[in-house]
């Protein structure tokens, strides 16, 4: 029996209870064209849904290419993608989420070509859209990309890293429009153990980005390879305000985390702190969680946070029951009433 080649990409998909998109995710990966061999290696987190029996129908039908695992009990998304990455065996990384698509067939081949011609490059990315689920709407992921110097060929190795930690609302670099050499992703996990093997960690994908552009050089390609779906209700986008608040929570703790790994100074990307720290304060006001708030204040206490002088007033003039009113109005525009 000929034996098979290594592939030179391996792309990790993966999925949980995405029985209605995650058909489309990997046929629009098994249409890339490229010269070299690839594989795609999908990862289903213990659906009760239809989505593994899809992904085992598509790894029977294409054995060359697709290889499927059902994971022993849900893992959650950090460890469900560093237990993946760990199955790969291509010499780079792409990520297709099971709810998106791709939509550029020489992604794979253009972001490997790249990489091949420029070693100092760790992490390539590209421009991607956003899909609304209900309507079918695609609209650009960086409307301001041509002005935006954070998008421009090829930034040396640290100076993206300050920008990944400030971008808040979207992303910077989005990890499914991303390639990134398999050894790098690797010795990052296994360098920082406290971005990448913790219990409490929001998210997979910003610690990675931080640590590869930290490493390397990162280069933008401006052709847009991503349908990013949007119109659900996920982790990162809820519309449940009190998940909102203890993601954005998360999240904030893990840039200050990512920024100590580093050696990143905080001024660097205080305009993100402030905003973030602005955002969490608005939420609760807005729905009255005062445990949240009070999570929020020992927070900024511990890590040295400077609570503005707006929540100072506002807390005081909340005690004295002078803002209900206003509360109520914020609280009736949020909820789209």
């Amino acid at each position: 029996m000929e034996e098979k080649k290594t592939p030179k990409v391996s792309v990790i998909v993966l999925t949980y209870n995405q029985e209605d998109t995650i058909g489309e995710a990997l046929d629009s990966i098994l249409a890339q064209e490229t010269p070299f061999p690839y594989e795609i290696v999908v990862s289903d987190d213990c659906s009760y849904d239809s989505t593994a029996r899809i992904c085992r129908d598509y790894a029977d039908f294409y054995p060359d290419k697709i290889r499927f695992r059902q994971t022993p009990a849900n893992l959650g998304l950090v460890r469900h993608y560093y237990d993946t990455l760990k199955l790969c065996r291509g010499e780079y990384i792409a990520d297709c989420a099971g709810d998106d698509r791709w939509t550029d067939p020489l992604k794979l081949f253009k972001e490997a070509e790249l990489l091949d011609r420029h070693p100092e490059v760790t992490l390539v990315h590209t421009d991607w859209h956003w899909l609304d689920a209900t309507t079918g709407k695609r609209t650009p992921g960086n409307p301001d990309a041509a002005a935006d110097a954070a998008l421009k060929g090829i930034v040396p190795a640290g100076k993206l890293v300050g920008e990944l930690l400030a971008r808040q609302g979207k992303p910077l670099v989005h990890s499914c429009t991303a390639m990134y050499r398999r050894a790098d992703g690797q010795e990052a996990y296994e360098r920082y153990p406290e971005l990448f093997q913790t219990d409490w960690l929001p998210c997979e994908d910003l610690q990675l980005m931080c640590a590869l552009a930290a490493k390397g050089s990162v280069a933008f390609i401006p052709d847009s390879t991503l349908d990013y779906r949007t119109g659900g209700d996920t982790v990162s986008g809820s519309k449940d305000l009190a998940k909102s608040f203890d993601f954005t929570l998360a999240t904030l703790r893990l840039r200050l985390r990512i920024a100590e790994a580093l050696g990143i100074p905080r001024e660097v990307f205080q305009k993100g702190i402030d905003g973030m720290t602005s955002y969490l304060f608005g939420i609760s006001f807005i729905e009255n969680y005062h445990a949240r708030r009070d999570k929020l204040l020992s927070f900024c206490s511990e890590e040295g946070l400077d609570v503005p002088v707006k929540e100072r007033i506002l807390m005081k003039l909340q005690r004295i029951g002078l803002l209900r009113a206003p509360i109520a109005a914020a609280r009736r525009r949020a909820h789209h009433l």
